[in-house]
């Protein structure tokens, strides 16, 4: 394992262990490499990074009921999932007769994985005005 530098606040470390995690070397605990799936589906985002993260840091796992919302649009890859699918089905969801504020919620639990390079779709301007 290489030397990373000096000191380290949270932030920089984190990014320098990613880097050195991404360029395939092994995991100083786990003695393992990163996988290199770069472009997963959300479900599998979900289910195999954002949703141990979120049991490990949060009291209750009943926010990531939220991510089920989205149904079939779990199954698509992380960067093909455009801001028009999901004003797609935020518009399904409204005519539905569903609450502005429960799919404000659902919008807001995606935004908040920040999966990196979900192709923009999770921005801020993706919420439901009243």
């Amino acid at each position: 394992m290489r030397k990373i530098g000096p000191v380290f606040t949270p932030a920089p470390a984190r990014e320098a262990a990613i880097r050195a995690l991404a360029e395939g070397e092994p995991h100083p605990i786990l003695n393992r490499s990163a996988p290199v799936e770069t472009n997963r589906t959300l479900k599998a985002f979900i289910k195999d990074t954002y949703a141990p993260h979120f049991k490990a840091h949060h009291r209750s796992a009943k926010n990531l009921d939220n991510l089920v919302a989205f149904g079939d649009r779990c199954e698509k890859r992380l960067r093909e999932i455009a801001l028009e699918d999901l004003t797609a089905w935020r518009n399904v969801r409204r005519r539905d007769g569903t609450k502005l504020a429960t799919i404000n919620r659902n919008i807001n639990a995606l935004i908040a994985l920040d999966c990196g390079g979900a192709g923009g779709a999770t921005s801020r301007s993706s919420g439901v005005e009243a």
